[in-house]
């Protein structure tokens, strides 16, 4: 079996429909020597009202956790070095804490206008960057 770049993607545009997000379902999956290490959802924290739009449909962003963040909190320690796919392009915040947190390559198939700059800092600080449709 091939465990390729749109394996993991796959699953993790799957793990993204687990999300109750109403405006955009991400979903995070992270992979270390080609074994499954993590995965996240964008959604509010354990214990929250799991809705992540007011009653206008405006996103809360105070109380929505990025998938990114879901993954690598849920990664105990396993990230560095491991790649992350992710179904949407991350923001500043959350490239920040990939670096940090040591993901080395990241793999996504979508992007945001207003992200693409998150990705030259990305590559930028050493991590590889690859688009997959």
């Amino acid at each position: 079996m091939a465990w390729d770049n749109n394996f993991w993607m796959e699953m993790a545009e799957h793990v993204a429909t687990q999300s109750y997000c109403k405006k955009a379902q991400v979903g995070a999956v992270i992979v270390k020597d080609r074994e499954f290490v993590s995965m996240g959802v964008n959604g509010t924290a354990p214990g929250d009202a799991n809705c992540c739009e007011d009653e206008e449909g405006n996103t809360e962003h105070w109380r929505v956790n990025h998938a990114e963040m879901n993954a690598l909190a849920r990664a105990n320690g396993n990230a560095i070095g491991a790649t992350m796919y992710v179904t949407l392009a991350p923001c500043y915040e959350c490239a920040k804490n990939m670096i940090l947190f040591g993901i080395s390559k990241l793999v996504y198939s979508n992007v945001k206008e207003e992200y693409e700059d998150v990705l030259i800092y990305l590559e930028s600080m050493g991590v590889d960057v690859e688009e997959v449709m």
